[in-house]
């Protein structure tokens, strides 16, 4: 079942993913707006998430975000640089509808010119072992639009398996990229 259309009153503790080689998790706030905006304020990135492209847009984001964490504890998190800090993306852990049942999905944007670092992967990766480990999740995907070739590498490097996937509110020609838990 999907936490997030639950009225489930059960509270995650507040965690991050620990710091990677290159990457620090943080809680987005409430007066991130120019941070957010920076990160989908491209061609490409409002391609895919055309929300992203107004004010309201990236309102609502934070709020998504914050209610996230005050309810499951998780979400997205902006990724900041450990080396000279500043904000270079978002990557986290939300709740989607698929063909398969709930799952939770590793999401994952870059500023346009912090792309091709391999921050994108770094996160995810993190955000994979954050959700196995932590959160317990048996199983963990990233949905991408078969239009998104970037975002595709980075799932190819970070899950084991693909399939084709039609997105219930978004409809076809998207990719479903998922790793199931061993242990």
């Amino acid at each position: 079942m999907n936490p997030d259309s639950s009225d489930n009153n059960e509270v995650l503790e507040l965690a991050l993913p620990p710091d990677t080689e290159r990457l620090r998790f943080r809680l987005v706030r409430p007066d991130d707006h120019e941070s957010v905006r920076a990160i989908y304020a491209d061609d490409l990135a409002q391609r895919f998430l055309p929300d992203m492209r107004s004010p309201d847009g990236v309102h609502s984001f934070i709020l998504r975000q914050l209610r996230r964490y005050e309810k499951f504890g998780y979400g997205i998190w902006l990724l900041e640089t450990l080396e000279n800090p500043r904000i270079v993306g978002d990557a986290g852990i939300t709740w989607q509808e698929t063909d398969l049942g709930d799952v939770m999905e590793i999401g994952y944007g870059l500023a346009a010119d912090e792309r091709g670092n391999g921050y994108a992967t770094e996160a995810a990766k993190a955000c994979l072992a954050f959700s196995f480990e932590v959160l317990g999740a048996n199983r963990i995907a990233s949905l991408v639009s078969a239009d998104n070739t970037p975002s595709q590498k980075v799932a190819e490097r970070v899950h084991a398996q693909r399939r084709d996937f039609t997105h219930p509110r978004l409809g076809p020609d998207f990719l479903m990229y998922y790793t199931d838990n061993q242990v």
